[in-house]
């Protein structure tokens, strides 16, 4: 039970890092918004994570209603923080789209493969 807790706080960890770390960090793509993928799969695979880890493999209404909500006002709050001066990024309201559309989408995926 701890350690499947503790992929689901790692992995919110190593989106926190990735959103936060400063701009020069990232590596720059040359295809453009490939950035909205990376932000689609990390919220994808989080809510995903939280519903097999966190929740123990429940898909009952309360786990989903915690579930989207965490993802959603996680990857918000982290929005928001990159743009104080320590990140050196910049708010994205595209980014939040990504995170959100991520979201539902790695709920979606467990449901499927629940069946």
């Amino acid at each position: 039970m701890y350690l499947r807790k503790s992929i689901f706080y790692g992995l919110c960890l190593v989106i926190a890092v990735l959103s936060l770390m400063p701009s020069g960090g990232v590596p720059r793509y040359t295809i453009e918004n490939l950035d909205k993928v990376a932000h689609f799969g990390m919220y994808a695979s989080l809510s995903f994570v939280m519903l097999k880890f966190f929740w123990n493999d429940k898909f009952d209404r309360k786990s989903v209603i915690y579930t989207c909500g965490f993802s959603i006002s996680y990857g918000i709050l982290l929005e928001i923080l990159q743009n104080t001066s320590f990140s050196q990024r910049e708010f994205d309201i595209f980014d939040i789209i990504a995170n959100i559309i991520g979201a539902l989408s790695g709920i979606a995926l467990f449901k499927l493969l629940k069946k």
